[in-house]
């Protein structure tokens, strides 16, 4: 089984896929430069997580040292209640945001507002952000407060 709780993830979880063509991620002295992450939705603070120096399920990436930029397109960054939003709370809890070595930019969308967007709408930035959905503007599934 699993667990709803980030740091209570098993540790003893082998990743099944490969990252590159050789099977492994490059050391840092193997890196010709520092790249820019884009991530969307989730993969916004999925990518947050990638820059953290603390243990995320039993693995520490340490992705600042090979990251100078992060971009996120409409990602949820404030937590919200159940396991959905447990990696969002868990890299909230990172003492100074980003590493002071990698610049950020959060890029939200609006002009769908939860009342008059339809039922989908409403429901998704009530999940993001609780409460009614219908006082939110947003893209359609991240409400920009989130």
């Amino acid at each position: 089984g699993g667990s709803a709780e980030v740091d209570d993830y098993p540790k003893n979880v082998t990743p099944r896929g490969k990252f590159l063509r050789s099977g492994r991620i490059p050391s840092v002295d193997e890196a010709k430069g520092r790249v820019a992450i884009i991530g969307h939705s989730a993969g916004g603070w999925i990518g947050r997580v990638y820059l953290s120096q603390r243990d995320y399920g039993g693995r520490v990436y340490n992705g600042s040292e090979l990251v100078h930029s992060i971009v996120t397109l409409g990602s949820p960054h404030i937590g919200a209640p159940g396991p959905a939003f447990s990696g969002v709370n868990w890299i909230n809890r990172e003492k100074h945001g980003l590493p002071e070595n990698v610049r950020g930019l959060a890029v939200a969308g609006k002009g769908l507002l939860g009342k008059s967007s339809g039922q989908f709408t409403k429901n998704a930035y009530e999940f993001c952000l609780g409460g009614d959905g219908t006082s939110y503007d947003g893209d359609g599934v991240t409400p920009v407060e989130s």
